[in-house]
């Protein structure tokens, strides 16, 4: 899980959209227990149909403590 939090963290980079991120993911925080089951219905057929599996980052953001710890990586990077 460390390592996709590191991935996402690293594109969000690259993007230069670190506040962004801080501010949805700080707003969707509180729904992430619901969230997971939503964005399986909803969310993960439509990027399925790009290419992309989003099975282990819906199973990684489920879990708030995950959601913090890309908060503090994309909060220290946009202290710099």
């Amino acid at each position: 899980m460390d390592e996709t939090i590191e991935k996402i963290a690293d594109l969000i980079k690259q993007k230069k959209l670190e506040t962004a991120a801080i501010l949805v993911f700080e707003s969707l925080k509180p729904l992430a227990q619901m969230g997971g089951p939503l964005s399986r219905i909803f969310v993960s057929p439509m990027l399925h149909i790009i290419g992309i599996n989003t099975r282990h980052i819906i199973n990684t953001f489920e879990e708030p403590k995950n959601i913090e710890k890309l908060l503090k990586i994309l909060e220290k990077e946009s202290d710099k």
